[in-house]
């Protein structure tokens, strides 16, 4: 593709790594080794996941379609954001919207309903999606759309969306969700705006949905979460 990427995936059982592992990142989820550019992760279920960071191409190898799905989508989309830092664009978790020509950023936890959000953007007038996940942000407070499948989780309701525009998403260790591919919504897509506000949400269990004004100290800690550390990317 234009980021000179390319991704394998076999649907095979992975031969047994024997290398040295890395002391870093210590996780019950995977363990990874590095060799020169090359690096390789080995997963909990027994997938392998094995990058050149050189040559800019990886393979994916697991016994499990859904598996290779999301071992694939994962690793391009982690790669493809590597090389739009480079080119001065990074991403920010957040749902970006449009509304007469600028553009908003909406600052949720993960899980805190941002493509439900999106969805209800899209059924009204005026608004354009930027992305429900990872808008582009760039230094001078543009905001760029990067639009990505919305994700639902299995209980929402979607009636009013087409069969045919959405299907099941496994995921290793967390629930399966509904996602929504960008066919569906491709028309309300926006290009790129300036950014001119941020909506920061908080969970409050049991107490009323409520909007409030946020200090600009307050919109900046969680931004600076969401982007620089990139906590949910």
């Amino acid at each position: 593709g234009p980021c000179g990427l390319a991704m394998e995936v076999l649907r095979a059982t992975p031969e047994r790594f024997h290398g040295r592992a890395r002391a870093w990142p210590r996780t019950p989820r995977y363990r990874v080794a590095d060799a020169g550019s090359w690096r390789t992760v080995l997963y909990r279920d027994g997938s392998r996941l094995v990058w050149d960071f050189a040559a800019r191409r990886g393979t994916a190898t697991s016994p499990e379609a859904w598996r290779l799905r999301e071992l694939g989508y994962l690793t391009i989309l982690s790669r493809v954001g590597e090389a739009l830092e480079d080119r001065g664009w990074n991403r920010v978790h957040a749902l970006g919207l449009t509304l007469r020509g600028e553009a908003g950023l909406v600052l949720l936890p993960s899980g805190g309903g941002k493509s439900v959000l999106a969805l209800a953007a899209l059924r009204a007038e005026g608004w354009g999606l930027l992305s429900d996940d990872t808008p582009l942000i760039r230094s001078d407070g543009t905001v760029r759309a990067f639009p990505l499948r919305l994700s639902f989780l299995m209980d929402q309701d979607l009636s009013l969306i087409p069969p045919e525009s959405r299907r099941t998403f496994s995921r290793l260790g967390r629930p399966d969700k509904i996602v929504v591919d960008l066919p569906f919504f491709r028309g309300r897509v926006s290009g790129q705006a300036p950014l001119r506000w941020i909506a920061v949400g908080t969970r409050r269990p049991g107490a009323k949905a409520a909007v409030e004004p946020c200090s600009r100290a307050r919109a900046l800690a969680v931004l600076c979460d969401a982007l620089i550390v990139g906590r949910g990317i």
